[in-house]
């Protein structure tokens, strides 16, 4: 049987996620990174996305496991066409190592959703908020982190096939 405290904390944490959905929303939802094609990464730039500041754990990667060489494929197809930063809020020197040998800049430890290392990201990559979309698979830390930041927002979530929010790109 459970304690009252930790019937309440289990009550107040589905309470809390249920508000984060209502009032967080992603721009567009993705099942997994590379669900966003080169034809939409080209109908990004079309409309006015410069670079993509992705987050890793849960994005790129899975339970700390090295990245995938299909993540690395669309990591190196991605970066022909727009800058690329990654921002996380873990910290691994694997991963600051192998971004640094792509050319990549890493900011880790980010403390997401905090605006401080979102506005570092940009001034890395010499953006505008308005210029850069943000993936990630936290409602919280990616997703509303971006959109406090007047950035695009991308949700890597599992759902079974690519949903588009009825909010134009910018």
């Amino acid at each position: 049987m459970k304690k009252p405290e930790d019937f309440l904390y289990d009550l107040f944490d589905k309470f809390a996620g249920f508000i984060l959905c209502v009032l967080v929303k992603p721009d567009m939802e993705i099942e997994k990174i590379t669900d966003l094609s080169e034809d939409e990464i080209d109908e990004l730039v079309k409309n006015d996305i410069k670079g993509l500041i992705v987050d890793v754990d849960e994005t790129l990667r899975f339970n700390g496991e090295d990245i995938s060489s299909e993540n690395e494929d669309w990591i190196n197809m991605a970066r022909t066409k727009l800058k690329i930063l990654i921002l996380s809020n873990g910290m691994d020197i694997k991963l600051v190592d192998k971004f640094s040998e792509m050319g990549i800049d890493y900011i880790e430890f980010a403390l997401k959703p905090f605006k401080h290392n979102f506005k570092k990201a940009l001034n890395i990559l010499n953006l505008k908020p308005e210029e850069v979309a943000v993936i990630g698979d936290d409602l919280f830390d990616d997703v509303h982190g971006g959109n406090r930041n007047n950035m695009f927002t991308i949700k890597v979530s599992g759902a079974k096939k690519l949903v588009k929010s009825n909010k134009s790109l910018r």
